[in-house]
């Protein structure tokens, strides 16, 4: 197993190094297939400056979002899950919307208003709910 998270702990902070992550590895593992894949999806600098980091996990059965935070070179945290929606609701124009996917990169559901009707489509189906007069 350390073979498998010794990047991680070649970056953590040596005074207060990742001891969890090889166990909470080891059981993600477990739950979603072996890792097929790890890619970045984005960086930005957060409020105390330090750099977040999303990184997209593929795994053999589920993707999962990997949330690093970084000050200089050193690995600070670590966090995967619920709090990381792959899904980013995204207003298109002052009356519609769309469900964008940040994993696939694609929207995968939206909403408009017109004319007193809410179009909403979603994979191939679409649905248009009229208001009663």
């Amino acid at each position: 197993m350390r073979g498998e998270t010794a990047a991680v702990h070649a970056v953590e902070d040596k005074q207060q190094p990742l001891d969890y992550f090889d166990g909470w590895w080891k059981r993600l593992v477990a739950h979603c297939g072996k890792l097929e894949r790890a890619s970045v999806l984005g960086a930005v600098e957060d409020a105390s400056g330090a750099a977040v980091v999303i990184v997209v996990l593929q795994f053999e059965w589920r993707t999962e979002l990997l949330q690093m935070t970084w000050s200089g070179e050193t690995s600070r945290a670590l966090r995967i899950g619920g709090p990381y929606p792959t899904r980013r609701l995204v207003l298109t124009a002052a009356d519609s919307a769309c469900s964008f996917d940040l994993v696939r990169g694609a929207v995968d559901a939206s909403a408009a208003l017109k004319d007193r009707e809410l179009e909403l489509a979603f994979g191939k189906r679409q649905l248009k709910l009229a208001r009663a007069k």
